[in-house]
């Protein structure tokens, strides 16, 4: 045999096994790419990045407290009462609340309540159990963030400390260690912790310190959670502010939001220390005693405690599940993130003042309110939001436009709180509970599907009676006439005409024949007439970019529009044109 027919021999040993491995590897390549083609498909979803419309922009509008105040006899409210009674009576049936107290709240005040089950539901004696009412007093655990930062506002109004100082201007030897590193890397803090930090959970610092020991993970998770649930007394200043400057941080500050009772309760020690440095009246040595002068007081409390007394016991709730929770007592370190006790009287009277700053005895302004009654950090799922203290929910009104409900709820063992507002509806829920398991989120939301419709109805009719319809200026010697048409559309006044002088405005804003405005209310009875952008139709930056990039005359923006006089008898301004309108009858 010659070389070649030996070379030959050898690769024809196996002719067959060649092949198949040729058309099996061809095969998987063709499998490979079908697999591909139909995950692409089917497995991951397809997503439109850029809608082929947006959405309308959805325009400000005054707060329902605006027009003067509520027809409580309003057939949507009373409508809305009756679906949540059926709804509250309905869960109350099954036998897993020991008690509630509720009411909607609005700017004037509480306009429903309903209070029922045992004031002490430990007892087995029908003539011990007693019943619940609106100066029951309950636990509200992490509601008591929410007075804390009450407290911070009204002290950084007085000038006595501002949201962005850091913890430093207040405990001078305050320190921690960076995330990332450990106590024997001896890593310097060179970023400020701030006040603000604490109050929107963004400061990095742990949930709960001292922290409790998990010895039995992982067969469970003893160990974990606030104290005394992981094992530990309550704690002290010295020994929290030890245990910080010997924890790393859980993420830099301003990364991600984390829960943090131990930043809360920093917050509180924050507020004394300013007052005592800085205050006026320096004499408030614990956080009781500071909030008892700036909030309780002024606000008419009658129901708001941290411990447990002969004054107070007879009033307050006891649940059936863990009774001895009555008797805690946080220390004055922990107060301010969860100690304090209060009825659903004292809530309501803070929730009026927080929805309506002229509210008699509101201790907070209404430029504090605009500052505070916002978004801070949004979560990916386009739901949930963090603001300062505020656990935000975005929920769809009427129209199905996303509304911001500004959240504070509390839990124990067996007490469950909420405190939760709607401040463009212009209402709120106060809730307490006594329970084995918290219903405050699903209670909330019962409430909310029951009165959210009323109050955009009372709102669309409101603004309506208010701004809408047909204005008109006859034609005269000197001048052409004058028109405008306004209407209620999807939570949002639009400007469905306005001529001025027999000029088409909207068309000479909008560069555009047929283009309709809205109305973007900035204060009082003026609102600004927005017109979509050429190339940013939908949505609101379109309109936002460009509501000033207008001429003045006459001193005035030319969009500006105000309203005038009585509802009887409005008329509508066009300052910069100087035209008066009168409704067209």
């Amino acid at each position: 045999m010659g070389k070649q027919e030996e070379i030959l021999g050898q690769y024809s040993a196996t002719p067959r096994r060649k092949r198949w491995l040729s058309i099996s590897k061809v095969f998987s390549l063709v499998l490979l790419a079908f697999l591909a083609a139909w995950y692409s498909t089917h497995d991951i979803p397809s997503v439109e990045i850029f809608a082929a419309k947006l959405p309308d922009c959805h325009t400000p509008l005054p707060p329902i407290q605006f027009y003067g105040p509520l027809d409580l006899q309003h057939p949507a409210l009373i409508r809305a009462g009756r679906q949540l009674e059926r709804a509250v009576q309905s869960r109350f049936k099954k036998g897993t609340l020991d008690s509630i107290n509720i009411a909607i709240v609005t700017a004037e005040g509480s306009i429903w309540e309903l209070s029922l089950g045992a004031q002490r539901a430990n007892e087995t004696d029908p003539l011990k159990r007693g019943e619940v009412n609106r100066d029951s007093i309950y636990r509200v655990a992490s509601v008591s963030k929410l007075f804390t930062m009450v407290e911070t506002l009204i002290l950084q109004q007085k000038g006595v400390l501002k949201l962005d100082d850091p913890i430093t201007r207040f405990f001078p030897n305050f320190t921690y260690i960076p995330y990332g590193c450990s106590a024997k890397d001896n890593c310097e803090p060179v970023e400020p912790i701030t006040l603000r930090q604490l109050a929107t959970h963004m400061s990095g610092i742990a949930r709960d310190l001292p922290a409790g020991e998990a010895v039995n993970w992982p067969q469970d998770q003893s160990g974990g959670g606030p104290p005394p649930i992981n094992g530990l007394p309550f704690p002290t200043t010295k020994a929290v502010l030890a245990s910080i400057a010997n924890t790393s941080l859980i993420a830099a500050p301003y990364t991600v939001p984390i829960y943090s009772n131990t930043g809360w309760s920093l917050l509180g020690a924050c507020n004394v220390a300013a007052n005592r440095l800085f205050g006026d009246d320096p004499s408030p040595s614990t956080h009781w005693e500071l909030l008892k002068r700036d909030v309780l007081d002024p606000l008419g409390f009658n129901g708001t405690y941290f411990l447990a007394n002969d004054e107070n016991k007879a009033r307050i709730a006891i649940g059936s599940a863990v009774p001895e929770e009555v008797d805690l007592d946080f220390l004055d370190w922990s107060n301010p993130a969860g100690g304090q006790m209060t009825s659903l009287h004292d809530l309501i009277n803070l929730m009026q003042s927080v929805l309506e700053p002229n509210t008699p005895g509101a201790v907070l302004t209404p430029y504090t309110l605009r500052e505070w009654i916002r978004p801070f950090h949004a979560f990916g799922d386009d739901y949930n939001e963090i603001g300062a203290a505020w656990e935000i929910l975005k929920i769809p009104d009427s129209y199905g436009i996303k509304q911001r409900i500004y959240q504070k709820y509390g839990n124990l063992a067996s007490f469950h709180s909420a405190f939760a507002i709607n401040p463009e509806a212009g209402f709120g829920v106060a809730l307490l509970t006594t329970a084995a398991e918290s219903q405050t989120l699903a209670i909330v939301q019962d409430a909310f599907k029951a009165f959210q419709p009323a109050f955009d109805r009372i709102r669309a009719e409101k603004a309506m009676r208010m701004f809408g319809g047909p204005w008109e200026l006859p034609a005269s010697r000197t001048r052409k006439a004058s028109q405008a048409k306004i209407t209620f559309k999807q939570g949002s006044l639009l400007v469905e005409k306005l001529a001025l002088n027999g000029t088409d405005i909207l068309e000479l804003l909008a560069r555009k024949r047929g283009s309709r405005g809205r109305l973007w209310w900035t204060g009082g009875d003026e609102f600004r007439v927005g017109v979509d952008n050429p190339g940013f139709e939908g949505g609101c930056f379109g309109q936002f970019a460009d509501l000033d990039e207008v001429g003045r005359k006459r001193g005035t923006p030319i969009n500006t529009i105000r309203f005038t006089g009585p509802a009887s008898h409005r008329s509508l301004v066009a300052p910069a044109a100087g035209i008066t309108l009168r409704r067209k009858l």
